[in-house]
């Protein structure tokens, strides 16, 4: 447990003014920016309403803290939303009454300020999630954790994340696809946006959905977020100039993908299909856009491109459940290029010979060995004379016509 070694109270003033300038720092577990725009605007009319009355206390309280190994560095364990939307409400001030009588509003309002100090970043981490038990990062915020590892996130995140989210939603518009604006289901499409994106400016050539070494990753939190770590350290090494440049070109191709999957689409024939399907589903525009950055990156013919998309979409109707002539089906999940290797075969379209799943198979468990079964062998293996003497398998017809019992 950490120990309190100063409290105090701060006015709203003097904690956004750390923060801007980095007296005061976000960790990289924290959420980030996650108030909805109803709480934003909630505290924003609480600040408002105490200054009018002259000062007053927020209830609450901040938590910072610093470090045994290092106590230059002051870090927020909790109270980051309101130290944020502190900013959001000077900025707003200093627009509607200039920055002298804006700070006079916010040095009215204080909040409590405990200062702890820790063992390590660990016990930070720990006694954060015990405080804020009953709140779970959603799968977006872990996806922020991750991304926070850039420096000055929120220009990254204006310049890069949001304008990438949307460059994704206006593909799957253009083509009429509806995408859809579940919780659960928007998170699985943002972190898929984060791996369209690092197959295209990485040109990536295998077909494994993320096929990343998380071995070297300690934090707990980045294993199960490789696909951002990975996204993050492919950013840093641009730069965040050459990455927007990346992005724009990225936005570009996808538009040009978009329109010629959809010219692919509309020549399939649909009279025989039981009812008219008018567009392909999400998950399946966003395979073939994985699909075709990595025939762009591998170099694969475009007319052997044309002619496996042209296949799949018949067989699977524009979604990801292909359906084979015999029977057989496939589910493909998103983004998992790794499973077109069968499809190839029973498509009878080969796009990429190289095309291999990108997890070897388990082995099935050997069957259990029950009575009356005939696994008892007088000769387990006898010798092949005609293959240089390698020994082979003995069936088990072949030891019960030289009288071995079944086991019982």
């Amino acid at each position: 447990m950490g120990i309190c070694r100063r409290q105090t109270n701060m006015s709203l003033y003097d904690l956004q003014r750390r923060y801007q300038n980095k007296s005061h720092l976000k960790p990289q577990w924290q959420r980030g920016d996650v108030w909805t725009k109803k709480k934003r605007e909630d505290f924003e009319r609480t600040v408002r309403n105490k200054a009018k009355r002259g000062s007053d206390v927020l209830t609450g309280c901040v938590i910072l803290y610093y470090t045994e190994a290092d106590q230059k560095n002051v870090w927020i364990s909790d109270g980051l939303q309101r130290t944020i939307n502190s900013v959001r409400i000077y900025e707003k001030l200093v627009e509607e009454v200039g920055e002298k009588d804006a700070e006079n509003i916010m040095s009215r309002i204080s909040v409590p300020v405990l200062e702890m100090e820790y063992e390590g970043e660990k016990e930070a981490k720990d006694e954060f999630r015990r405080i804020n038990q009953g709140t779970p990062l959603t799968p977006k915020e872990e996806a922020k954790t991750i991304l926070t590892d850039l420096s000055n996130y929120e220009d990254w995140d204006v310049r890069i994340f949001t304008p990438l989210h949307t460059s994704l939603a206006n593909a799957l518009n253009q083509f009429g696809v509806k995408n859809t604006n579940s919780r659960g289901r928007k998170h699985h499409s943002e972190r898929d946006d984060y791996g369209l994106f690092l197959r295209y400016i990485s040109k990536e050539k295998t077909a494994c959905k993320y096929n990343f070494d998380v071995t070297n990753i300690e934090d707990e939190t980045k294993r199960q977020n490789v696909l951002e770590q990975k996204l993050v350290n492919k950013l840093r090494e641009l730069g965040i100039d050459e990455s927007e440049q990346r992005l724009t070109a990225f936005t570009k191709y996808l538009q040009d993908q978009v329109a010629y999957i959809k010219d692919i689409w509309e020549k399939i024939p649909k009279q025989s299909w039981d009812s008219e399907i008018q567009t392909v589903t999400a998950v399946c525009l966003r395979l073939l856009l994985h699909l075709a950055i990595f025939r762009m990156n591998k170099g694969i013919p475009l007319d052997r491109f044309e002619k496996f998309i042209s296949k799949f979409l018949e067989a699977s109707k524009g979604t990801s459940n292909v359906r084979y002539s015999d029977g057989g089906y496939k589910v493909i999940s998103m983004g998992d290029l790794s499973g077109f290797s069968r499809v190839q075969q029973k498509l009878d379209c080969i796009l990429d010979p190289d095309l291999k799943p990108s997890l070897a198979r388990k082995r099935k468990k050997t069957a259990q060995l029950f009575p009356g079964m005939h696994n008892a062998h007088k000769l387990a293996f006898s010798k092949n004379d005609e293959d240089c003497g390698n020994t082979i398998p003995i069936p088990a017809t072949r030891n019960m016509s030289m009288g071995v019992l079944p086991i019982g």
